[in-house]
């Protein structure tokens, strides 16, 4: 992971843009995989992780129930 974080880095491509991908993928991966109703935990590390976790728990609270 911190290769390809380094690659993308250097390619000029912002933490930013990267983080509010990892979110969205974050939130389509669990709606995708519970349904209506499910508790949905979320949890994070320290560091950047905290960031893509808070792009998707935003994501998360329009779900339908």
């Amino acid at each position: 992971m911190r290769a390809w974080e380094e690659l993308t880095w250097n390619q000029g491509i912002e933490t930013a843009a990267v983080m509010e991908k990892a979110g969205h993928s974050l939130a389509q991966e669990a709606l995708s995989t519970t349904k209506p109703g499910d508790l949905i935990v979320l949890l994070a590390g320290k560091g950047s992780n905290g960031g893509d976790t808070q792009i998707a728990s935003r994501l998360l609270l329009d779900r339908e129930t």
